[in-house]
């Protein structure tokens, strides 16, 4: 397939034997489905400097977990634990948080696993008001929306990442919701321009690596704990595999 190496662009090395080893997953490319190469097309543009990357690789797990064995296709639907409602409910409870004047240092507290989005979305609403608590009372109530199901309907139908029928896929979305958090404090918080690459913060690099690590247990069929990448990743199958060692490698080759 004239677009096999195409696919590890974003990989700063050349075509290799291991590139060549998890491409033989799945032998004669030629075959896949659409969707297949749209989902191996959306790995190969992966940029783990950019703002909210982890997210990113969390949604493309979700989505490769969707894929039906059987047939190759994305389904529509992936159990609850894993499709991303967790995070929605945390977002929102920061929003709560803020609005509530809850110390930053007690909202960090009530929600340890995203304390730096937390602090992010409270440097960015800056000093409290009663009309930027409506405001983000507001943002509360939309939160919840949207998910998995979006970033999953847009690609069966050949949308964009960015793209669904009913509005943005989660990472968009929450593009979307620091930018609001940005307006509504007027102007607090940090410019984009001003964002630097976070894998140079080590607990950031740490669960980049782990994630990869995962990845290459459930793509190899080696012994796995019961972590939340092997429980969104479901049932094995080669196109799985492929998919989640294509993307392992990608994020090692980008940390590197």
């Amino acid at each position: 397939m004239e677009n096999r190496h195409e696919w590890w662009s974003n990989v700063a090395t050349e075509y290799d034997d291991e590139m060549a080893r998890i491409d033989g997953i799945i032998g004669d490319a030629d075959g896949l489905g659409e969707q297949a190469a749209r989902l191996r097309t959306l790995i190969g543009t992966l940029d783990l400097c950019q703002h909210r990357s982890a997210h990113r690789v969390e949604c493309i797990i979700e989505v490769i977990g969707a894929v039906d064995p059987e047939t190759g296709t994305v389904d529509s639907t992936t159990p609850a634990p894993c499709d991303g409602r967790s995070r929605r409910q945390a977002l929102a409870q920061v929003c709560e948080l803020w609005v509530k004047q809850t110390p930053l240092a007690q909202a960090q507290a009530a929600q340890p696993g995203y304390a730096d989005d937390v602090a992010e979305i409270y440097a960015r609403l800056g000093e409290f008001s009663p009309l930027k608590a409506w405001q983000v009372e507001r943002l509360q109530l939309k939160i919840a929306d949207y998910g998995f199901s979006d970033v999953v309907q847009s690609y069966a139908e050949g949308g964009t990442p960015a793209e669904s029928a009913e509005g943005p896929c989660r990472w968009e979305l929450e593009n979307r919701l620091l930018e609001a958090f940005t307006a509504i404090g007027g102007g607090a918080g940090v410019a984009q321009d001003d964002v630097q690459c976070r894998l140079r913060y080590g607990h950031v690099r740490e669960q980049m690596l782990d994630t990869a690590a995962a990845l290459d247990a459930f793509a190899w069929q080696q012994p796995a704990g019961a972590g939340w990448v092997h429980a969104a990743l479901g049932v094995y199958s080669p196109l799985k595999a492929w998919l989640a060692a294509s993307l392992a490698r990608t994020i090692r080759s980008q940390l590197a």
